[in-house]
């Protein structure tokens, strides 16, 4: 059996769609109400200092939230997301973005001097 997972990113899986602003996010999500499936999961790029409104908005949309760290900038916010988790039964993850490490970023020169023109 084959599973399709609907995704949706503030910055590929089957059936993605992408936005860099959150208000088409949430525009674009009124207009498919009703007629598509939910979102499993909902990828959080957005600047540091939005990631706690935009984890909370992910949740209340009933998806699974992706964020990199940090997850909050206070840490008493933290414990308001465990409690939001356990209210919708959906779950925060968190990654790491390692874009100015040394090893990824001369990964992406010696690709870029190849493919660049």
């Amino acid at each position: 059996m084959t599973r399709t997972i609907r995704w949706a990113s503030l910055i590929v899986i089957s059936q993605a769609a992408f936005f860099t602003e959150f208000e088409r996010f949430d525009r674009h999500l009124e207009k498919l109400k009703g007629t598509a499936p939910n979102l499993d999961y909902v990828g959080i790029c957005s600047p540091n200092y939005l990631h706690d409104a935009h984890i909370r908005f992910g949740l209340r949309i009933g998806a699974d939230v992706i964020c990199e760290k940090p997850l909050v900038l206070n840490p008493w916010n933290v414990d308001a997301l465990k409690e939001l988790e356990q209210e919708t039964g959906k779950k925060v993850y968190t990654i790491l973005q390692l874009r100015l490490h040394p090893a990824l970023m001369a990964l992406k020169e010696k690709n870029c001097i190849r493919t660049c023109p």
